[in-house]
């Protein structure tokens, strides 16, 4: 039986090679038309008899230069194992638990044996295996198992229970938004020794668990019965909390109605005169089922679930028959377009039963379940909640269309949340959050790019330093979204922000931004998120952006694009993007790349990939054009399972470092001084001085003496005295934190927050010289600096491992 064997060949020479040969046991296989250019990698794949018994085998490698030759030996062991996890369902969705079935195989030549091996499947919250625990463990060590596994075909079932679920929770318990992943490792142990496998299967997989609430679009699932006898109905209700939290408050509420759809009677669970005994309660992710007696019979029920809380002025059901209502009890107005409604009527109950609801249309007083006439266009509703001397209005707007009524708005969509890229080149209506709040607005859809003006929402006005957040749904066939905003908006001295977000993405500006430019308040400012062509990037960026987004962030005044690069105003970006393949095991590798008009890159340090929000997030001071790219960088001395090994690929990723020279990072070395400054100041995006007129008297002629003139022009750093820095010295761990709180002060990006830690909770406090303790106090009280067994050791000097550690840690946040 021929077995394929490849070879991934990185040519890390300077020259071309010309030439590869692949002996294997004697015999060769030459590759002549694989010219294998600098920097390059190329997989080439040769066939092999296995032998019988299997046993290891030998290659050689040779690499034909134009002038040398590079040849490299190796063995091939052919008697291992590989377990590999092919796949992973979703067998159990309730009582707080996850079920799973793995199906497990053994993908090489060599057998898995009772005795000798043993087989541990554990999953973790977070594909960093070296870095975390695992959550639960299922162990196969027997001889029936084993063979299975060697087989091809065994299936495991696995339950993550209860406290294992907490894990994934958010802050609210419950699964967060987009849901959860779930990561399997499958590790073989030999001898009482964890191996390495033959590397042919994948023994790391992931599986995507998602909140029922989510899922099925709601709190609670109800199911209910109706069951008649004469002068009698009888509703049995089925109920299921799809919360993982229980419920400890809750109502059953029905209306029955005859089949005209005429409320005949109401009922409810819940008796005020027995109180709290009468309350449902129904655990997380289960069921509870109850029934409701009317005295009358009908034909149809309605039934809501409500939970019950006291002193509230909240509704907890409002309802309008044919009326698409998204009905939310922190949404206190509503806009909604219907087409040739002629009858309505209102369902509302409120969250305390202790409350009163009262009822207008247009000014007059209307019964709950009274079924009331709309008029053509608008009919506004207002229900008001009152407890005590404490009430809230909830206000319904309905436009309310004739058949008569243009094509324009016969084509309306509101209620899709979309709108048709038909009405292009015309007016549009639809619905955005302002502040968190629905307002029905007017969209103006030119050319694919879908435009809204702050003076289109309804006449709002914003407070001086209040932060203004708008949030465009998708629109079918936008390319791009603009806000329009008066120049005034963003030339105050304002200390609010504008937040647009977008689906293509959002961005966070201050309303000072414009603060210099007062002589354009007659204005209108434009600010766009597009949808960027890839076809006109130089081919290297477009390959390397792939199916990634590319996304451009603009700002121009009338029409005008302005340029801000100069500005030391904040920008926040965000840009979704969901993870696939490989990058799912290495966000870290993910960055953002700034593209300028010239077609040049330049990284952006700052880029994080957040795994919960699904988000590439970056700050930076100009509007430009941004691609995501998955910049996976391999140093020869750093292995996968070593702590640091995500850090180093985090500050690889970004170019803050570029290795010690033959595709080596050299992490156990210890760090200078040089080489701190070099890749803090990266870090931060800080230039170095091309043309550096003043500099230390030792900066020399090398990698960092552009970087030594700024620092020193900056007063990052003031030397050791005499003019000199001394950048081959072995750097302190107290002189790497002052040069890190310089840098953080001077660019405005000192550390927030609190860790409730001082100076006097570290036994080696009293070695920091007093030049240092500033810093370190800071970094101490806001949690950047943690020590190690108390201890701050901060004469000791840091290796390239624990500095790259360091500015992951503090980038990442």
């Amino acid at each position: 039986m021929d077995m394929p064997v490849a070879f991934n060949i990185q040519n890390l020479g300077i020259e071309s090679i010309n030439n590869i040969t692949i002996t294997i046991e004697g015999v060769t296989h030459t590759f002549d038309e694989d010219i294998i250019k600098s920097g390059d990698t190329k997989k080439l794949v040769v066939f092999f008899p296995v032998p019988d018994p299997v046993d290891d085998i030998h290659y050689t490698i040779t690499a034909e230069y134009a002038d040398s030759k590079d040849i490299k030996s190796g063995i091939l062991k052919l008697d291992m194992v590989d377990v590999a996890i092919d796949k992973i369902t979703v067998t159990k969705e309730k009582e707080r638990e996850r079920g799973f079935n793995i199906q497990l195989s053994n993908k090489a030549y060599g057998e898995l044996k009772e005795g000798i091996h043993t087989v541990e499947l554990k999953i973790y919250n977070s594909p960093d295996f070296d870095m975390s625990r695992p959550i639960a463990i299922e162990t196969i060590s027997d001889k029936e198992r084993l063979e299975l596994i060697n087989d091809g075909a065994l299936s495991l079932d696995m339950v993550l229970d209860e406290d294992g679920l907490k894990e994934f929770l958010n802050e609210d318990g419950e699964i967060p938004d987009g849901g959860a992943l779930v990561f399997f490792n499958a590790v073989v142990i030999e001898n009482e020794e964890i191996i390495e496998d033959a590397e042919i299967g994948n023994d790391m997989n992931y599986i995507l668990i998602r909140s029922l609430v989510e899922k099925y679009g709601m709190p609670v699932n109800i199911g209910s019965m109706l069951h008649r006898t004469e002068g009698h109905t009888e509703v049995k209700i089925e109920a299921f909390n799809n919360s993982i939290n229980g419920i400890s408050n809750g109502n059953f509420v029905a209306f029955l109605k005859d089949e005209n759809g005429k409320i005949l009677e109401k009922q409810q669970s819940y008796d005020p005169y027995n109180g709290l005994s009468s309350l449902v309660q129904i655990h997380g992710e289960e069921s509870f089922n109850t029934s409701l007696d009317f005295a009358q019979e009908g034909a149809l029920v309605d039934v809501f679930f409500t939970e019950i809380n006291e002193n509230s002025t909240k509704l907890s059901i409002l309802k309008m028959d044919g009326v698409y209502l998204d009905f939310k009890n922190d949404v206190y107005q509503y806009d909604i377009d219907v087409k040739d409604l002629k009858k309505t009527f209102i369902l509302a109950e409120a969250e305390d039963p202790e409350s009163t609801i009262t009822t207008k249309q247009d000014g007059s007083s209307i019964t709950i379940s009274q079924l009331v006439t709309l008029s053509n266009g608008i009919n506004r509703f207002v229900v008001t909640v009152v407890n005590g001397e404490q009430q809230q209005d909830y206000i319904v707007n309905i436009r309310n269309h004739s058949s008569e009524d243009s094509e324009e708005e016969d084509n309306d969509d509101y209620n899709s949340g979309e709108v048709d890229d038909r009405e292009t080149e015309n007016n549009s209506t639809m619905t955005v959050l302002i502040n968190g709040i629905q307002h029905r607005v007017s969209i103006r859809i030119i050319d694919g790019n879908a435009i809204i003006t702050i003076e289109a929402l309804e006449g709002m006005s914003f407070a001086e330093n209040e932060n203004i957040v708008l949030t465009i749904p998708r629109i079918s066939g936008a390319k791009s979204y603009t806000l329009e905003v008066p120049v005034g908006l963003i030339t105050s001295s304002s200390d609010g922000l504008i937040t647009l977000n977008t689906p293509l993405g959002s961005i966070t500006i201050s309303r000072n931004m414009l603060s210099a430019m007062s002589e354009n308040l007659d204005k209108t400012t434009s600010i766009t998120i597009s949808s960027g062509d890839k076809s006109l990037l130089p081919k290297k960026i477009g390959d390397a952006i792939g199916e990634r987004p590319f996304t451009k962030f603009t700002m121009s005044i009338d029409g005008k694009e302005i340029d801000l690069k100069e500005s030391n105003r904040p920008i926040s970006i965000s840009i979704p993007y969901t993870l696939k393949g490989d990058e799912l095991f290495n966000a870290e590798s993910m960055v953002i790349w700034h593209i300028n008009e010239d077609g040049n890159v330049g990284s952006i340090p700052n880029g994080v990939y957040n795994t919960t929000t699904g988000t590439m997030n970056f700050h930076t001071n100009y509007f430009s054009d941004y691609g995501i790219v998955y910049n996976k960088t391999n140093f020869k001395d750093v292995e996968n399972n070593k702590w640091y090994s995500k850090a180093v690929n985090f500050i690889a990723a970004r170019g803050i470092t570029t290795g010690t020279g033959n595709g080596n990072f050299s992490p156990d070395d210890k760090l200078t001084r040089g080489q701190f400054i070099t890749m803090l100041m990266r870090s931060y995006g800080i230039t170095p001085n091309i043309h550096p007129a003043d500099n230390f008297a030792d900066a020399g002629n090398t990698y960092y003496t552009n970087y030594l003139s700024s620092a020193k022009a900056l007063g990052i750093s003031q030397g050791v005295g005499n003019n000199r820095y001394e950048p081959e010295r072995e750097i302190t761990r107290q002189e790497m934190f002052v040069l890190i709180y310089n840098a953080l002060k001077i660019i405005g990006r000192l550390p927030e927050g609190s860790s409730e830690m001082t100076m006097a909770d570290f036994t080696d406090a009293e070695q920091i010289e007093s030049w240092a303790k500033e810093a370190i106090t800071l970094l101490i009280e806001k949690g950047t600096i943690t020590g190690s067994s108390g201890e701050l050791n901060p004469t000791r000097g840091t290796t390239r491992a624990e500095m790259a550690q360091i500015m992951f840690n503090l980038l990442s946040k």
